[in-house]
């Protein structure tokens, strides 16, 4: 169902619906394929990181995770993140 398809009903105000029909005119695309391409960018710019997104953050770091964690519990001086 890889490429399954969805229908939905999506409430417009008129000012979205004169715009979308304006850009649909001007690309000569269909309305649902602009939409669609809002939406995958809508989703994409709040998706929630993974671990393939954040793996290797500290690696330019001068210290490591283990100690980074010791030095907070220690209330060391020098707590910020060191580059």
């Amino acid at each position: 169902m890889k490429n399954a398809r969805y229908r939905m009903f999506v409430e417009l105000t008129q000012k979205q619906r004169q715009a979308l029909k304006e850009i649909s005119k001007a690309e000569n695309r269909a309305e649902s394929a602009i939409i669609q391409d809002a939406l995958d960018e809508y989703i994409a710019q709040h998706k929630q990181p993974i671990a393939s997104d954040v793996f290797g953050l500290w690696e330019h770091r001068q210290i490591n995770g283990l100690e980074y964690q010791a030095l907070l519990r220690s209330n060391g001086e020098h707590v910020g993140p060191r580059m």
